[in-house]
């Protein structure tokens, strides 16, 4: 099995996602490496995954990868005009350092949607962004089958209904949600019943929910919208253990069976005002970056838990952007790990040589003039 590379400008394989997981060829790639400067969305119709074991992936200090936010048309974007940005068919794909955007205010669209021979998923270090937030519109989701989604080192934005949607409304279906070092925010703007992570259980089977290091902020848009929220039918029970995480409504406490060191009722700012806060570069306009403000007086996110290992959830050696976070079992950014998907450098140096090229990234600086 090859690595085979999609590049806007013709240098690789494919030039767009759609046409190389279409592929027929014999020699199917077990990894789709995005790279080079992606100067347009990847656009059109949504791409389907009918390969089993496939990586789709950018590489950290390539310029088509992120730099925890979209900074400014360079790095790879997947944003269909119509349909789901991405389905998923077959077993053990992962999802690594990508942005994925729904361009449109189609029902019932997902970033990713997966079918009953998806089991599992992994998604990392990537972006879920509802960019034109519709009804019935979330970042994952699955439904009515037996499931595993591990999501790690992600961020879920503006979804119409939820960051992460695990469904099973009639019949017997199990299913396990993992989700480590994550961000949710502004979730469940249009949907009731929705929020950051949305567990519905209506049908038998077992459900368990495990969040560490995680925070769920601001998914407030309609009434019955939470951070945390499980909408079950009658008997129906989900198993929720929720440890070193945060959220803006207690709505932790409402769910969780098993746990601790959660932090209630946090608001998400830009600038410290008082009061349990959580400090994020910019929530005001688009990009979005929620990269944490080093602030350790103020911000609840930052430097708050040693511990490693919670709910068989380990915390990532680095964060979404490559920034070290972890070696050997302890934090490397300091005495304690940052909550969420970014982890503040805590001195320049400290800094790995992936970090620098992601800061340069985010600066728009040509490493070349720095020689």
């Amino acid at each position: 099995m090859a690595t085979k590379k999609i590049t806007v400008d013709g240098a690789g394989n494919f030039t767009v996602l759609a046409t190389a997981l279409s592929d027929s060829g014999t020699d199917d790639p077990s990894v789709l490496e995005i790279s080079g400067d992606w100067t347009s969305r990847d656009i059109g119709t949504g791409a389907t995954v009918a390969d089993d074991n496939i990586t789709i992936q950018t590489k950290v200090g390539d310029e088509a990868r992120h730099a925890g936010f979209d900074n400014g048309g360079a790095n790879y974007g997947l944003a269909p005009t119509s349909g789901h940005c991405l389905q998923i068919d077959n077993t053990g794909c992962t999802l690594d350092g990508l942005i994925i955007e729904i361009d449109h205010s189609t029902e019932s669209s997902e970033c990713v949607r997966c079918t009953s021979g998806a089991d599992p998923l992994t998604v990392k270090n990537s972006i879920f962004f509802g960019g034109t937030p519709a009804s019935q519109q979330d970042g994952v989701y699955f439904d009515n089958f037996a499931f595993t989604l591990h999501a790690e080192n992600c961020y879920f934005l503006k979804c119409g209904r939820a960051g992460i949607h695990a469904q099973n409304y009639s019949g017997s279906a199990s299913y396990t949600v993992n989700v480590n070092s994550c961000g949710f925010w502004d979730n469940g703007s249009i949907t009731d019943l929705s929020g950051g992570v949305r567990v519905q259980a209506q049908g038998t089977g077992t459900k368990t929910v495990n969040i560490q290091n995680t925070w769920s902020c601001g998914n407030d848009g309609t009434a019955t919208t939470d951070d945390y929220l499980e909408d079950l039918g009658v008997g129906e029970v989900v198993t929720w253990n929720i440890s070193n995480s945060i959220d803006s409504d207690n709505s932790i406490s409402g769910v969780a069976d098993a746990g601790g060191n959660n932090v209630p009722t946090v608001t998400i700012r830009e600038s410290t005002s008082g009061g349990a806060e959580m400090l994020v570069v910019d929530i005001s306009s688009a990009p979005f970056d929620l990269t944490l403000v080093d602030d350790s007086d103020n911000n609840d996110a930052q430097d708050d838990h040693t511990d490693e290992v919670v709910h068989g959830l380990t915390i990532p050696p680095t964060d979404i952007v490559g920034t070290s976070r972890s070696s050997g079992g302890s934090p490397v950014q300091g005495a304690s790990y940052d909550i969420g998907p970014f982890e503040i450098v805590v001195a320049a140096a400290g800094l790995t040589p992936p970090e620098i090229i992601t800061m340069l990234n985010r600066d728009k600086i040509n490493p070349i003039r720095l020689m």
